[in-house]
């Protein structure tokens, strides 16, 4: 019998084997029908939904992302500050990525760039209030479950 190759979904990259649709996205995987439209796990859309309503008051929605993500990331992959005039920000290292949210008073901006060997690599790509939520929420799946973690449980704490 012929063992799963695992490849790369073509919609967000996660690692997929021989399944019908992504578990993180819920894109279908080339060379297996459509039975249905894709859909996201269920954990993914509830801890989606929590980011966009929790953007109404960014300072508390970006201490509550940390906060609990604090006991799935190593330590020092989480990093607040504060200065004069620029307002707050918190940094989350996932694996190759760091996203960057900085707020000041009510707007918020949030940054996704790749790293090596503890350097910033390509751009810095600024992610959209419509979007950010997802793309975050898929990456700390992804992260999570390359450590070998429970991804459901980590998103489940957003």
């Amino acid at each position: 019998m012929a063992e799963a190759r695992p490849t790369e979904c073509s919609n967000c990259g996660a690692p997929v084997t021989a399944e019908s649709t992504c578990r993180y996205c819920g894109s279908v995987v080339k060379g297996h029908p459509a039975t249905s439209k894709p859909r996201l796990a269920p954990e993914l859309s509830a801890a989606i939904e929590r980011l966009r309503a929790g953007q109404v008051n960014p300072a508390s929605l970006v201490d509550r992302i940390a906060d609990g993500l604090q006991q799935s990331l190593p330590k020092g992959a989480i990093k607040r500050s504060t200065s004069f005039g620029a307002g707050r920000r918190l940094e989350i290292r996932l694996g190759t990525l760091v996203y960057s949210f900085r707020f000041d008073g009510r707007i918020l901006t949030v940054e996704r760039q790749s790293v090596a060997g503890g350097f910033a690599v390509g751009m810095k790509d600024a992610l959209p209030a419509t979007r950010w939520p997802e793309q975050f929420v898929k990456d700390v799946a992804e992260n999570a479950d390359a450590a070998g973690q429970d991804w459901r449980a980590v998103v489940l704490r957003l």
